[in-house]
């Protein structure tokens, strides 16, 4: 009964689809705000999660 009560929920409610890519070199991605001109620095091998 619980297993048809947490399959009914993840119907309604699904899990929202998240990619995870791994850098292969470094690199800066832009910053979001005027006054931020460094940006974010991306090492190599780091995970990036994207949703």
């Amino acid at each position: 009964y619980i297993r048809l009560i947490v399959v009914e929920a993840l119907r309604l409610y699904p899990q929202p689809p998240l990619l995870i890519r791994r850098s292969l070199k470094s690199d800066v991605l832009p910053g979001g705000h005027k006054g931020d001109k460094d940006g974010y620095t991306i090492p190599a091998g780091t995970d990036v999660f994207i949703s």
